[in-house]
C-alpha cells in the first residue's frame, strides 16, 4: 500500500468513529432510525 492509500484509509476509519459516536449521540436520544443510518463498524 502507497502513503496516498495509507491516508485515505486512516481519514475513512477517522470519520468511521466520528459518525459512530453521532450515532451514539442519536441512540441516546432516541432517535433509533437516524441511529441506524449512521451506526458503522
Amino acid at each position: 500500500m502507497n502513503q496516498e492509500q495509507t491516508d485515505l484509509a486512516k481519514y475513512r476509519l477517522q470519520r468511521a468513529y466520528e459518525t459512530q459516536a453521532d450515532a451514539k449521540v442519536l441512540l441516546n436520544r432516541k432517535s433509533y432510525n437516524s441511529a441506524t443510518n449512521r451506526w458503522r463498524l
